[in-house]
């Protein structure tokens, strides 16, 4: 797992759903441990991170609280458009706990954007701490 902050990598939040002006989106590719994106309630609740380039995906980590579903899209356009499911996962209600989500994508994936999909939830309002990547050599 690549310990380098998606936001270093020159990967930006291009879309959220909600937005708390104390904890925004972006939060979630910044790698620090003391920041999270907060939803600001209503489901689905959604973001999409895109890329510079077509990035070559293997694995991608998520930490999270109260999620229930999370489904992950991808899209290789230069706009976050075509999206096509990569990944889904039902998550235990870890009651206060963090929920570590990680995803295998076999020998990778191609995007440019990916979309985080928060489907249903154990709460009216979710937290987002982190989503990693671990890229296909020479992909990044």
């Amino acid at each position: 797992m690549s310990d380098t902050p998606l936001a270093e990598l020159d990967a930006i939040v291009s879309i959220a759903i909600s937005n708390d002006e104390n904890h925004p989106a972006s939060n979630v590719i910044d790698g620090k441990d003391t920041t999270m994106w907060m939803t600001t309630g209503l489901l689905p609740q959604s973001l999409t991170i895109s890329f510079p380039k077509v990035v070559e995906i293997k694995q991608i980590l998520i930490t999270s609280c109260k999620v229930r579903n999370l489904i992950i899209e991808r899209s290789i356009k230069s706009h976050p458009t075509d999206f096509e499911t990569c990944a889904e996962k039902s998550y235990k209600d870890e009651n206060k706990k963090l929920q570590v989500g990680q995803y295998d994508l076999g020998k990778g994936v191609e995007a440019r954007h990916l979309k985080f999909i928060i489907s249903e939830a154990y709460d009216s309002f979710i937290a987002v701490q982190h989503i990693k990547c671990v890229f296909a050599k020479g992909s990044r």
